[in-house]
């Protein structure tokens, strides 16, 4: 064990038959993350939303993980492009009721980031949608359509 104020790799070292060992392969040290911005920050109680999720220190690892609330998930980093910069993804678990939850990620699968007030998740009931009209238009698209439903709820930046 040990600590680190800055990212490195460093060469393990076994103690085996009282004779110290260096080994060839490395652990990396690296910073915390540090959640910035979770969008949607809103989503349905039956899980599912995809969640980006914009932190400092983001490193592909393979052992990427997210926590809503107590319930932890699989991450996916996602490479920069088209003007955006590289975000960590994760879907939502399912919930048995409407809650919000703090967001955590973890690079390494067990030490998780901090929790701040840009950290929660809002679970709401599911939207259901009655009706579209009209139900049809053109393919070329323009068709300026009424959603008739419950449960919905506007997220900023959405569209």
């Amino acid at each position: 064990g040990g600590t680190c104020a800055y990212n490195a790799n460093v060469f393990v070292k076994v103690l085996a038959g009282g004779k110290e060992q260096v080994s060839t392969v490395t652990f990396r040290y690296l910073y915390a993350p540090s959640i910035t911005t979770v969008f949607p920050p809103v989503g349905s109680v039956a899980g599912g939303t995809p969640v980006l999720i914009d932190a400092s220190y983001k490193y592909v690892t393979n052992q990427f993980k997210c926590k809503f609330g107590t319930v932890v998930v699989a991450g996916e980093y996602i490479p920069a492009s088209g003007g955006m910069t590289d975000r960590l993804k994760c879907v939502t678990p399912s919930v048995a009721s409407p809650v919000v939850v703090n967001v955590q990620v973890a690079l390494d699968g067990q030490s998780y980031s901090g929790v701040t007030g840009v950290t929660k998740f809002d679970y709401r009931a599911a939207t259901k949608t009655t009706s579209v009209k009209p139900s049809l238009g053109p393919v070329g698209g323009g068709t300026r359509i009424t959603i008739t439903g419950t449960n919905f709820y506007s997220v900023v930046g959405a569209t």
